[in-house]
Order: structure tokens, then C-alpha cells, then sequence
């Protein structure tokens, strides 16, 4: 658990007069940074980009690397395969950044690998994300757009959004469940519809674009209203500690 949440818990269980002793925390919710105000999003972008040398004016587009080993197998291959294709023609002048996930490969996927010697490539091994103090927190809010499949990164980005929390990254989940029907993935994040989708090859190759031109259609709908119709209002950490309480 992060330090800080950690203290955080701890202080709120002893304000309220119960034995801390009784309870052991072993997450909690990343996108309860979100919450927090005094959270500089602008600074942190611009940090962000002074560690990779990445220059203001260049449009920053993340892949958050998944387990792969979760998935059927040959799925993560296409994937890589499919976004390379698509980003081929569009990628000039950019920056792509891959972040490998903590149960998936640590390295540059190969389908990757082959992207137009005009792009900006950059890949570092988890051990110097974490050197650097730079987790999936920073990288959403750094990121111009962040590709992504069914990860639970996209629920923390519409969080940002409906908080009204700029600057931050374009999410879109591209989970190819048109082509991989029968892919064991987690609904919830489907069912939420938080935010945009695409689920074939051919439409991520046909449809980035107009993603990467800035095309608001892309935005996630509603978000403020959306957070408030989910009764997300309240930092997570708030409602771990109360639902601890309530045990207790």
C-alpha cells in the first residue's frame, strides 16, 4: 500500500476511536490521487516530460501494457501487431510511449519494435519507472492519449475527468473483443461504459486517427455527470474506512 494511504487510513481509524490494530489494509483504490486537490497535474506533466526528454509541443501516446498471460493465447501478439498497424502511418512527429505491465512481459514488444524511424520510441523497464517514482498515476496524467485494454487504468482516467482534473490523458480501451469473442475480461468496466471503445483490428486501424487528431467525439461522455450518478464523489479512501468501521 502507498505510505501516505497507508498513514491516511490509520489516522482516520484512530480518530474515530477504533483499534487499528484489529485491521490489516492491503490496497487501495490508485485513483484516490485524484481526489485530492492540491495535486498539481500541470507540474506533473512537465516533469514527466523533462525525465524522458520529450518536447512540449510533441503529442504523447501511451500504451498500458497488460498481463499478457492473462489473456487467450496469441491475443497479446495482435494486439501489438494491430496498434503498430495502426499507428504506422500517423505516428511521425509523435512520442509512443510503452509501460509494461507488473504481470506482463518486462520488454518492448517485438510487434512494436518496427514502428517508422520517425517516431519517438520509448521503452524503460519497469525497475526504472520505479526508480524514477513514475507509476500508471503519472503516466495517465502525462500522456496526451492512453491505449489500453480493459484495464482498470480507464476507470482512474474517467475518475480525473469527472473531477474536472486537467490536464489528462484521452483513454480509449481497445480490447479486440469483435475478433476474440469468446476473451475472458472484466464486464464491469464494459458495463460502465466509462469511457470510449474499440473492439476490432480494423477499426483501430480506420478509427485512430481521427483519436489522435483530437476529435472530442472521443472524450468520455458525461463524466461529471456520470461520477455522480455512480455516487463516486467521495475519495475511495473515505469509503475503505467506513466500510472497515462497519465491520468492525
Amino acid at each position: 500500500m502507498n505510505p501516505l494511504s497507508k498513514q491516511y487510513v490509520e489516522d482516520m481509524i484512530s480518530r474515530q476511536g477504533s483499534n487499528q490494530g484489529k485491521v490489516i489494509v492491503t490496497n487501495n483504490p490508485a485513483f484516490d490521487r485524484f481526489y485530492q486537490l492540491e495535486n498539481s497535474h500541470a507540474k506533473v506533466k512537465r516533469e514527466f516530460r523533462d525525465h524522458l526528454g520529450i518536447a512540449d509541443d510533441q503529442q504523447v501516446i501511451t500504451f498500458i501494457g497488460f498481463p499478457e498471460r492473462d489473456y487467450t493465447e496469441g491475443y497479446a501478439a495482435y494486439v501489438y501487431e494491430s496498434t503498430a498497424t495502426a499507428l504506422q502511418p500517423i505516428i511521425q512527429g509523435k512520442t509512443f510511449i510503452y509501460w509494461p505491465h507488473g504481470r506482463g512481459t518486462d520488454a518492448l514488444p517485438p510487434e512494436l519494435t518496427h514502428l517508422s524511424d520517425n517516431a519517438n520510441i520509448i521503452f524503460k523497464q519497469r525497475g526504472w519507472w520505479q526508480e524514477h517514482n513514475i507509476g500508471i498515476h503519472r503516466q495517465l496524467v502525462s500522456a496526451d492519449i492512453a491505449l489500453m485494454t480493459n484495464s482498470t487504468a480507464s476507470a482512474e482516467v474517467f475518475t480525473a475527468w469527472g473531477l474536472q482534473k486537467t490536464p489528462m490523458c484521452l483513454p480509449i480501451d481497445i480490447t479486440l473483443l469483435d475478433d476474440y469473442p469468446d476473451l475472458k475480461i472484466n464486464q464491469t468496466l464494459r458495463r460502465y461504459d466509462l469511457v470510449r471503445t474499440i473492439s476490432s483490428r480494423s477499426e483501430l486501424i480506420s478509427q485512430l486517427p481521427d483519436v489522435v487528431s483530437g476529435n472530442k467525439s472521443w472524450e468520455p461522455h458525461n463524466p461529471c455527470g456520470r461520477l455522480r450518478e455512480l455516487q463516486w464523489l467521495d475519495r475511495p479512501l473515505n469509503t475503505v474506512v467506513q466500510g472497515i468501521l462497519s465491520l468492525l
